[in-house]
């Protein structure tokens, strides 16, 4: 007997609340409105709904590669989606440390040859979660290869001051140093 009653309880707390699970939430297909409803078969219904705010780290694109002329200004758009929106957004330059601009739009002005380079737009948000104890830093980031046309430098061959035993073979590799962009034939 114990049992049957045992069965009726569990019956009655199914049929008083209805959980919805979802193991892994995703934006955007997961956010949004959920209603939840109740019928008992007597036309009278109760209805109630809240809104799901999926929190997510920052989804950052950039162009891939920008051309510019040497002397010319550039000003390249960072695009970020993020939820909430970012606490930062930087840039730095790949190899340069002491490079660091703060915002959305990398503005160089009046660009020169040392100014070419990778640039990688890096945004920063802050989850926290309803529910939670802590908060989660999350980041993301693109790059972009800024390239900058110009004549190439000064020439030079290597070795500098070549040395070679009277029939052995000798490798003369000519250059410039800036090499120039578009990237020069050498003769």
């Amino acid at each position: 007997m114990g049992w049957i009653c045992l069965r009726v309880h569990l019956v009655l707390l199914l049929a008083i609340h209805y959980a919805y699970f979802m193991r892994s939430v995703y934006f955007p297909k997961d956010a949004g409105t959920y209603v939840c409803s109740a019928e008992n078969g007597l036309g009278q219904t109760g209805e109630s709904d809240l809104s799901l705010e999926v929190l997510y780290a920052p989804i950052v694109s950039v162009v891939q590669k920008k051309e510019v002329r040497e002397g010319e200004n550039v000003w390249i758009k960072c695009n970020v989606s993020s939820n909430p929106r970012p606490a930062s957004i930087e840039w730095i330059k790949k190899g340069d440390p002491s490079f660091r601009q703060s915002g959305d739009i990398l503005r160089i002005e009046r660009v020169t040859a040392a100014n070419e380079g990778t640039y990688i737009c890096k945004a920063v948000n802050v989850l926290n979660p309803s529910g939670s104890v802590g908060q989660y830093e999350r980041d993301g980031n693109a790059s972009v290869a800024l390239l900058i046309k110009h004549a190439p430098g000064t020439s030079h061959i290597d070795p500098v001051h070549p040395s070679v035993v009277e029939g052995a073979g000798v490798t003369l590799t000519c250059g410039s140093k800036p090499t120039g962009w578009p990237l020069p034939q050498y003769r």
